[in-house]
This record gives structure tokens, C-alpha cells and sequence, in this order.
């Protein structure tokens, strides 16, 4: 046998690449010579430095776009917490006023006789003797602002209620004044008192009911309070008469008119013409006989009559 020749393997020739570069001025041409595997480490080190080019400018662009949302982050955090400090300074300056109110309230509950109420129990220091808009607008947190605004609601919903009762009253005791006679129902002078005197007619001791109230013909007489007319005629001894009902079972009677200004039904203000003074029914001369009644029973008008 012959000894089998062994073959090895060709190494492949690495190729070259030249790059010339020519003056123009004749000068001599110069050239560089680069192998495969120097192009082939130019072009990936060129795409290398490519992508980190690119993700550099990527990232410079994000962390600036970041950097610059942190910074109006930090904006409206600054303004959240300005727009705080005002609100609990705001917060501070109601309660102030809200205590004031309540005082004024209480003040007024007395003013028109009912008790003296407490509002908004259980507040703490939030008073207006002791309160100091300083000092709560620093001691008051974030944490406490939800229930401080909390407390102001219920403190505001509990004066409007007091307030509305106190208006309630104060509107009842308004309706009431208007509707107590207490103003002269005639310009004259009294002829007659209330009670028992001596009768013009029998000369006999007998209970007057009213007042007589001596004045000319024809001066007008206006009621003595606000009031519904409930009888406007002739009735007997009283001759032309006027009744006025004023509520509260008050009424008034207007007797011994000459003329009558007003109809039933009508509605009376204080100090509206209802009749004119006259001699009508048993009378001795020109009066009006004037009659105050408190649930039907005659009252003296003297207690009533202010001016």
C-alpha cells in the first residue's frame, strides 16, 4: 500500500482593499491599503457609534423631557401648597366669622326672649373670645382641613336654622305688634271711660264697654291696627258700626259713625280711614264709641293705646 498523502486544508488569502487619494496639484498620489477584516471592524465600530449615538440623543431628549415634567410637577406642588396655606387661612377667617354670627345670633335670641343656644358644640377653641387667626391659620393641617370645613358646615346649616326660627319669631311678634290697636282710633278727647259709670240715658250705674271719644262731624276715623273688617252696617245702639277682627282674638268695634268707609272682607292697615265720626243709633252727640275685645271680652282700650 501506498502511504496516503495528507491534504491540508488551504488557508483562503485574506483580501486587501486600496483607497487612493489623488491631489490635483500633481503631488504625488497617496494610498492606503485596508484587509477585510479592518473594513470589516471600521463598519461595525461606525455602527456601534452609530447606535450609541442614537440611544444617547434618545435618552438626552427623554431624561430632558423628564427632567423638565419633575420640574412642573414641583411647580404645582408649590402651588398646591400656596393654594393650602390659603385655603386654611380662608378656613381660619370663616370660623372667625361663623363665631361672630354665632354670638350675634345668641345675642339676638335674647333680644326677642328665647334662650341663648349653643351652636355647634364640641368646636374646641374656636371661639370668638379666644380666637387667634394667626396662630389657628399655622396650627390648622391638611389632615384637619376636611374636618374643619366639616365642622364650619354643620356650624353654618345649625345658624340658618336658628336664624330662620329667630326670623320666624321676630316675624310673628312684628305681625302681632301690627295687629295690637294701639294707636288713637280719632283726634278728639274722652267724653266717657271704660267701666262702670253713670248712663247719659237712665242716670243709672251701668258698665261702659268702651271709650267715647268727642270729636266734629265728619272727622275720620282710621283703625287702630291691621285687621280683617268683619262687620260693616247698622247694629242697633251702636248705630253705623265697624268691626275689625286682628287676629290673635283681637277685635275692635267703631260705633256711632256718620258714614262707613269700608265693606266686609276688606283688609285693614293701621291707620286706615274706616268711617267717619256721627251721632247714629243712642247717642247724645257727635263721638265715636270705641271697643277693644281679647277673646270676646271687652277690654279697657287704654291698656293697648301707645300714641
Amino acid at each position: 500500500m501506498h502511504p496516503q498523502k495528507i491534504m491540508e486544508p488551504k488557508l483562503k488569502k485574506e483580501g486587501f482593499y486600496s483607497l487612493f487619494f489623488i491631489p490635483e496639484d500633481h503631488r504625488r498620489m497617496k494610498k492606503f491599503r485596508f484587509s477585510e477584516r479592518q473594513i470589516r471592524l471600521l463598519v461595525i465600530g461606525s455602527v456601534t457609534m452609530f447606535v450609541f449615538f442614537v440611544f444617547n440623543a434618545v435618552g438626552f431628549w427623554y431624561y430632558r423631557s423628564l427632567y423638565s415634567s419633575l420640574q412642573n410637577d414641583q411647580f404645582k406642588v408649590s402651588e398646591y401648597e400656596q393654594e393650602k396655606k390659603e385655603l386654611i387661612g380662608k378656613v381660619a377667617t370663616l370660623e372667625k366669622n361663623v363665631a361672630q354670627v354665632e354670638d350675634l345670633a345668641g345675642e339676638l335670641a335674647g333680644m326677642v326672649g328665647t334662650e341663648r343656644v349653643q351652636l355647634g358644640k364640641g368646636i374646641g377653641p374656636l371661639s370668638r373670645k379666644s380666637f387667634d387667626l394667626t396662630r389657628q391659620a399655622r396650627t390648622i393641617s391638611e389632615v384637619e382641613l376636611d374636618p374643619a370645613i366639616g365642622r364650619l358646615e354643620e356650624k353654618t346649616t345649625n345658624l340658618q336654622d336658628k336664624i330662620k326660627e329667630l326670623y320666624q319669631i321676630q316675624k310673628d311678634r312684628l305681625i302681632y305688634v301690627a295687629s295690637t290697636p294701639s294707636v288713637w282710633p280719632v283726634k278728639g278727647w274722652v267724653t266717657s271711660d271704660f267701666g262702670v259709670r253713670r248712663s247719659p240715658f237712665s242716670l243709672s250705674r251701668d258698665f261702659h264697654p268702651g271709650l267715647d271719644i268727642a270729636a266734629q262731624w265728619g272727622t275720620p276715623i282710621i283703625a287702630a291696627a291691621d285687621g280683617v273688617v268683619t262687620y260693616a252696617g247698622y247694629r242697633g245702639g251702636l248705630g253705623r258700626t265697624v268691626i275689625i277682627d286682628h287676629g290673635f282674638g283681637l277685635t275692635t268695634r267703631y260705633g256711632h259713625t256718620s258714614r262707613l268707609l269700608v265693606h266686609e272682607g276688606q283688609k285693614i292697615r293701621r291707620g286706615m280711614k274706616i268711617a267717619l265720626v256721627g251721632n247714629t243709633g243712642h247717642s247724645t252727640g257727635p263721638h265715636l264709641h270705641y271697643e277693644v275685645h281679647v277673646d270676646g271680652v271687652p277690654v279697657d282700650p287704654m291698656k293697648y293705646i301707645i300714641q
